[in-house]
C-alpha cells in the first residue's frame, strides 16, 4: 500500500465498569482495554483495521466526506482536541498515514 496523505482524528478513552472503552471520535469505531495504555492501542488498530476495510471497499472518499475528514498532504504538526468531553474521559490525537490500495 501507498500513502495519500494524512488525517487527524480524536481518540477517546473512559473507564467503564473494571474495562477503559476507547473511540476514535470521527469514525465511531470503537474497543476497550485493561488500562489506558492498552485501550489506546486497541482503538489504534481497530481504527487502522476500519481504514484498510473502507480503502478496499472503495469507500473512503464517501466516508471521509460525511464525516468531514480532511486529507492533508503532510504530516500535521498541531492536532487541537475537542473541547467537550464526557467527565472522566482523556483524548489524545491520532495522527496516521492514509492506506491506498495498488
Amino acid at each position: 500500500m501507498a500513502d495519500a496523505g494524512f488525517i487527524a482524528l480524536t481518540l477517546t478513552v473512559s473507564k467503564e465498569g473494571k474495562q477503559f472503552v476507547s473511540r476514535c471520535e470521527e469514525l465511531g469505531t470503537a474497543s476497550c482495554g485493561d488500562t489506558v495504555d492498552g485501550a489506546l492501542e486497541n482503538i489504534k488498530d481497530a481504527t487502522l483495521e476500519y481504514l484498510n476495510t473502507i480503502e478496499r471497499l472503495g469507500q473512503r472518499d464517501r466516508i471521509f466526506e460525511e464525516k468531514g475528514i480532511t486529507v492533508r498532504k503532510t504530516r500535521p504538526t498541531l492536532v487541537p482536541l475537542p473541547h467537550a468531553l464526557h467527565p472522566g474521559s482523556v483524548a489524545s490525537p491520532y495522527v496516521t498515514k492514509i492506506p491506498v490500495a495498488v
